[in-house]
């Protein structure tokens, strides 16, 4: 009995992994190093044994790297949840942003109850090429062009 319960609770397990994986398979374009144009500043990204994305945003500056924020995309509950971690802000914890599941063509990412973004909206233009709107009330911020290094 416990070996059956042992092998049951290890098929959960790779069950969960496997459907976690599948929904953050359709990301895998954001793998790699992504750089904004014009600026020292990039977005990196890499799957976990997990079929997580996590990341950070950093800046090199004088040769060294100084990392802005941690991000992950991982699934919770049935659905994309998108977490930074800003150095220095929020006592250290991570602010959530759930996948928009209406929005086609674009993923976009939110937490309407934040202040600052509401929403973050990446856009893949081309093989290589990304756009990420940061958006707060009334639509209004910012977007970023990054290219893969």
């Amino acid at each position: 009995m416990k070996t059956l319960y042992f092998i049951t609770v290890i098929f959960f397990i790779q069950a969960c992994q496997l459907h976690s994986q599948q929904k953050t398979e359709e990301l895998s374009f954001l793998e790699g190093v992504w750089k904004i144009n014009d600026k020292e500043t990039y977005e990196a990204w890499k799957k976990n044994d997990k079929g997580e994305l996590t990341g950070k945003s950093y800046k090199i500056k004088d040769g060294k790297e100084y990392i802005n924020e941690h991000l992950s995309i991982k699934e919770k509950n049935g659905q994309l949840i998108y977490t930074a971690t800003v150095l220095n802000q929020n006592e250290g914890k991570g602010i959530d942003f759930v996948l928009n599941k209406d929005i086609k063509g674009k993923y976009s990412f939110e937490n309407l109850a934040h202040d600052f973004p509401k929403k973050i909206i990446y856009h893949k233009v081309e093989k290589n090429q990304l756009k990420v709107d940061v958006l707060g009330e009334n639509n209004r911020g910012f977007s970023m062009q990054f290219k893969k290094q």
